[in-house]
């Protein structure tokens, strides 16, 4: 047995998985496996879904082991997705600390019947040997909190925002800036991803030294209901910080 590459050797490990064809299943991978997060920061795991043998449903994903101070976001991967982002944030006290984290899902095959499954970790590592960084399965994910201070955080006033097709709703979005850093002075620019079909977000920038900006979410009559998970992340010169995920809930009108 050998890599499509034509490597091989005892230094090589190989895990073969199989099971009857047409039973529905998945497997879930996470990426990265190391996290710093410094005071009030907020950053991103990504969970990648294998869907096996026709399943098709919805999955709730959840983190568990964080370390003090930190949480992590809300996420259900739609049915037929195969990708979604979790986002954890630090608390501006949080203490230092360091654990393994946990990523778990729960597929729903119908109603009634779920599947649960442990998230494998997806490192990028050189093979032995050589300088080439691939990506490998390792044994955890960690997390670790920092004393460092980003230029800015952005805190949304609500991580659930609820709306109802053919309308729009508001909320406020407030930027805490580093104390005494002139650096972290200048405008902000905002960019919003995660949207499904018929929703938008109007972000503007945040102005010079201002502390808050105000996102408006429009639901168009046709757009698609139920949940999305928007992730909002704003530059300042070199710099970019991502705000904890917004829940939407896009409703019947």
């Amino acid at each position: 047995m050998s890599t499509i590459d034509g490597k091989s050797g005892p230094e090589y490990t190989y895990v073969i998985l199989s099971q009857p064809l047409g039973i529905p299943d998945y497997s879930l991978k996470v990426t990265p496996d190391l996290y710093q997060i410094g005071k009030g920061q907020t950053l991103t795991l990504t969970v990648n879904v294998g869907r096996i043998g026709g399943f098709s449903g919805a999955i709730d994903v959840a983190v568990s082991g964080l370390p003090k101070g930190v949480t992590a976001s809300k996420l259900t991967i739609p049915a037929n997705s195969n990708t979604g982002i979790v986002t954890l944030t630090s608390s501006i006290d949080a203490p230092l600390d360091s654990s393994a984290i946990v990523v778990t899902g729960e597929g729903h095959i119908d109603p009634s019947v779920t599947i649960k499954k442990i998230a494998d970790v997806v490192s990028q590592l050189p093979r032995p040997g050589e300088g080439v960084a691939v990506a490998r399965t390792v044994a955890f994910a960690g997390v670790t909190t920092n004393a460092s201070v980003p230029l800015f955080n952005l805190v949304p006033e609500t991580l659930t925002v609820t709306v109802k097709a053919g309308s729009s709703v508001s909320i406020k979005l407030k930027v805490d800036r580093k104390p005494g850093d002139a650096g972290a002075l200048p405008a902000i620019v905002l960019a919003a991803a995660g949207q499904a079909n018929g929703l938008t977000v109007e972000a503007p920038q945040i102005p010079e030294k201002a502390t808050e900006t105000v996102l408006k979410f429009n639901a168009a009559a046709n757009a698609t209901l139920g949940p999305q998970y928007l992730i909002l992340t704003g530059t300042l010169a070199k710099e970019t910080q991502i705000a904890p995920a917004i829940h939407v809930i896009v409703v019947p009108k």
